[in-house]
């Protein structure tokens, strides 16, 4: 049995590395799901080098975060426009058994160059970046040593020995151009001993990764575990990064940190409290970018007394002084996965009532100073096309396993909601808005 897993194993990865890295496509008939295409020969020497390892005792493992989850992932380290292979391994009877192989195309075949190893339980994210400016990527790695201890370390590779240009305990990190010079940094969270959790940033400067001051956040760890970071713009076009945690009264928190002078400042934390201005009811919506227009916009409920996964927001930017300008509202349907952008002319006068489900779908009315304008309705059901054309509906959205319906009332018609109109601001929520980066 432990033979066959091997194998098919490779056959994954030769089966990934042909779709991947080769263009090719599989169509949807069931036949083709199962033949596997035809591996390039370098792949082949690659799928033959690997399996080597499988069976010495090694075993695939993926990074549990991140955008970098692949077990085998093909990576232009060097910048010289070929890619080398990275594998994410474990190898349980070593001391040391997490293992990222790095192995570099050599004629047909692959050979292993580099070498990254640490004890612990799992890989928690990855991350290929400059951070030196030399048009090479060094590795930034996230280790689970246990259910307490994260470690994240940040390599070179030059030789065959990979070299440590920093590292530290954390509680989360992301990886971005904080200080807009061209390379990028390292934003880490951590706690310190008094249980403070501090945000630390590490720049290339005369020669090595160096953090300045750490600046202390308004979220406790456990907080921070609920929330998210997400780094953007501000209103001034400076970079930042939208730190958000979330109490156990459901109230979200965001600091806003900019780099000064290669120091962190809070432009939102307040001069009596010490803490972040830039708080409100928290329901699952990240800062991001709303509109498009570049800039991260903070969502607050519209009304925030009312607990609700639909409901209208209002988005506001911020500067880097820490002042906020609103832009626009939408309204939220989170459960059944759109979002309604409004007109400037109704801000203020906008909401929605409760979602009334049925065994045939969901219905949510949209009103206008207390008179209703617009019914949005989700099919799920096999008939779901036909119910969405039914009743006075009109088809708004088809996708595989959803159906989205509109109709619109007289008093809608009246203030200029038409079906092109809804058309254009209806928008289907990105799974990646989800709490968490």
């Amino acid at each position: 049995m432990k033979k066959w897993k091997k194998k098919m194993a490779v056959l994954v990865a030769s089966l990934a590395l042909a779709l991947g890295l080769c263009g090719c496509a599989l169509e949807t008939s069931a036949e083709n799901l199962f033949t596997l295409p035809e591996v390039p020969v370098e792949y082949t020497g690659l799928s033959n080098t690997l399996n080597t390892y499988l069976k010495s005792g090694y075993e695939y493992i993926n990074p549990t975060g991140g955008n970098n989850m692949q077990s085998l992932q093909m990576i232009d380290l060097d910048g010289d426009g070929s890619k080398e292979a990275v594998a994410f391994f474990r190898c349980a009877s070593d001391e040391k058994p997490l293992k990222i192989l790095f192995f570099r195309s050599e004629e047909e075949s692959f050979t292993l160059f580099c070498t990254i190893e640490s004890g612990g339980t799992s890989i928690d994210s990855i991350s290929f970046r400059d951070f030196d400016g030399d048009g090479k990527l060094e590795v930034a790695v996230g280790w689970r040593i246990s259910t307490e201890v994260q470690t994240v370390a940040v390599y070179r590779l030059r030789g065959n020995t990979p070299e440590v240009m920093m590292q530290s305990g954390y509680s989360r990190f992301v990886v971005d151009d904080l200080d807009s010079d061209g390379l990028f940094d390292l934003l880490l969270l951590r706690t310190d001993a008094d249980g403070a959790t501090l945000a630390e940033h590490f720049r290339w400067r005369e020669g090595e990764l160096r953090s300045g001051s750490p600046c202390r956040l308004s979220c406790t760890a456990a907080e921070l575990s609920r929330g998210s970071i997400v780094c953007g713009k501000l209103d001034s076009q400076s970079n930042a990064a939208f730190i958000t945690g979330v109490d156990e009264g459901n109230q979200a928190m965001t600091d806003i940190l900019v780099s000064r002078e290669g120091e962190l400042k809070n432009v939102t934390q307040s001069r009596s409290t010490g803490k972040t201005d830039v708080r409100y009811a928290f329901s699952q919506l990240r800062p991001q970018d709303i509109n498009n227009d570049g800039i991260i916009e903070i969502p607050y409920p519209a009304d925030s007394t009312v607990r609700s996964a639909a409901r209208v927001f209002c988005w506001y930017r911020y500067n880097d002084r820490g002042d906020s300008v609103w832009v626009m509202d939408t309204y939220h349907n989170q459960p059944d996965g759109w979002y309604l952008t409004l007109s400037e002319d109704w801000h203020g006068c906008m909401k929605g009532t409760d979602i009334i489900s049925t065994d045939k779908g969901s219905c949510v009315t949209l009103q206008c100073n207390g008179e209703a304008v617009l019914y949005l309705y989700s099919f799920s059901g096999e008939d779901r096309d036909r119910e969405a054309r039914s009743d006075g509906r009109t088809l708004l959205m088809l996708r595989s396993n959803m159906a989205y319906a509109m109709r619109i009332t007289e008093e809608g018609e009246r203030i200029g909601v038409s079906n092109e109109w809804v058309n254009s601001h209806f928008y289907l929520i990105s799974t990646a808005w989800a709490a968490g980066n």
